[in-house]
């Protein structure tokens, strides 16, 4: 079994023997609180069954003393006689008799208080049940068909040069308005600061070189631009703690992975193609590193593997082509599904896993409305649908706890 420590701001695991060893020695503090994963909550020291031993509750002065001699029962029980019954005459003084030092008082209530059940913690901290991590969107279709006009038109005046400013400013608008409710630290707010003069350079000589190479340095530009995608994305939590990623690939490896798993598509017609679609799924997670204050503290992980998705997708794809294209939206679900399922994001000692509960009837409905009225209004509607679209998306994800 295992119990978490408050200490030093940060909750440290413990198994039953260091807690008992720590009980033996008087080491606990007054601040401290035990984490006892059986019962979901966090506890003082002599609240929990197996520590009884070492702890007690004295009857006068509500204080706990640890490692008590083993007449001290005895002795307290002579002393509170002795003080009830009436004096006597020429009555010797009481016998002084050492009391251990109480390391720190009970109040009579010893539930910790709510506003100190979770202490602050460092990239150490664990995930407590319920902290089921929630992404949520709030953007509008009215803030991003703006976006959308100025950033198509310049883009179009500049023979396509302001497509750098035009792609940071999308993503800026998609990140500004997600945050992720439920994490350790409260509700956290995503930004982006990056500009496109900085992406400039990246993006003309990227594309330059994948055209001279006939595509082969678009790996490395594909690896450029998620760094700095990544470099210049942070997410703001209530208290000031700042997150952000790091992509550790290179354009070789990020080459490799790619090449690859297209050849081995081309070579299988296409069988190949869930494990395909599984390894790099892998490759981009595993790459990516997450930082809490510049400090890398956590990782991403992916389990899936094509031997266990290739009936699934194979499937799904045969009902899109029977359905004429009806089946996609479920088939969406079931690919969004399978992936969350299979990715763990790991922080300090806290992971999570996630989980989409979105449905194939509603994503249908969704994209047929939304065609529709983009086509009745000449696609000024555009904007509103990809809206819902991302809103439906993040909405629906979830990141469950997991021990």
């Amino acid at each position: 079994m295992t119990f978490y420590l408050n200490r030093n701001g940060q909750s440290l695991p413990y198994d039953l023997d260091q807690l008992r060893a720590l009980a033996k020695s008087g080491e606990f503090k007054q601040d401290e609180y035990v984490f006892d994963r059986r019962r979901d909550e966090w506890l003082f020291p002599n609240q929990i069954d197996e520590l009884k031993d070492f702890w007690t509750i004295g009857e006068e002065d509500k204080t706990v003393a640890m490692q008590l001699p083993a007449d001290f029962l005895d002795q307290l029980a002579a002393r509170q006689k002795a003080a009830s019954a009436p004096p006597a005459v020429h009555q010797a003084p009481p016998e002084q008799r050492h009391v251990p030092t109480m390391p720190y008082s009970l109040p009579k209530d010893p539930t910790p208080p709510p506003q100190r059940a979770l202490p602050q913690r460092s990239k150490a901290e664990i995930a407590l049940p319920g902290q089921t991590l929630q992404p949520r969107f709030n953007g509008t279709g009215g803030g991003l068909i703006v976006t959308m006009i100025v950033g198509y038109l310049l883009t179009m005046v500049t023979f396509g040069i302001y497509a750098p400013w035009f792609i940071c400013k999308l993503y800026g608008y998609f990140t500004s308005s997600t945050t992720i409710e439920g994490t350790p630290r409260g509700t956290v707010q995503l930004e982006f600061n990056g500009k496109g003069g900085e992406l400039i350079i990246t993006w003309l000589v990227g594309i330059l070189l994948s055209v001279i190479t006939f595509g082969i340095y678009t790996p490395w530009f594909l690896t450029k631009l998620v760094k700095f995608f990544c470099d210049n994305t942070q997410a703001v939590a209530s208290d000031g703690t700042r997150y952000g990623a790091r992509f550790d690939a290179t354009g070789g490896e990020t080459f490799m992975a790619l090449f690859v798993g297209a050849l081995l598509c081309g070579v299988t017609l296409g069988i190949y193609t869930p494990w395909f679609l599984c390894n790099i799924q892998r490759f981009f997670l595993t790459k990516t590193v997450i930082l809490e204050n510049g400090q890398d503290a956590g990782v991403l992980t992916f389990t899936g593997e094509g031997a266990e998705f290739v009936g699934q997708f194979f499937l799904g794809m045969l009902l899109v082509i029977v359905t004429f294209g009806l089946y996609a939206a479920w088939f969406q679900v079931k690919m969004l599904q399978y992936f969350m399922s299979h990715t763990t994001l790991s922080l300090g000692n806290a992971h999570w896993r996630g989980r989409f509960s979105g449905t194939g009837g509603e994503i249908l409905v969704l994209n047929i409305v939304g065609y529709l009225l983009t086509l009745i209004t000449i696609g000024i509607y555009g904007a509103w649908w990809v809206v819902k679209q991302v809103k439906y998306q993040t909405d629906h994800q979830h990141y469950d706890p997991v021990s």
